[in-house]
């Protein structure tokens, strides 16, 4: 979504920031992707446990 409006030359000029961006961007998505998992996980568990 972010890249789709990133003209080529912008990208060109900034590739060192927009590739720490994606960076950090991946590795906030996968923090949260790995957190809402476990919270799910969690919820399962604990449903099993006090039905």
């Amino acid at each position: 979504m972010i890249i789709d409006f990133m003209s080529k030359d912008w990208r060109n000029q900034q590739g060192s920031e927009e590739r720490q961006l994606m960076l950090e961007t991946a590795r906030i998505s996968r923090f949260i992707s790995v957190g809402s998992g476990m919270v799910t996980y969690t919820l399962f568990v604990a449903y099993i446990f006090y039905r």
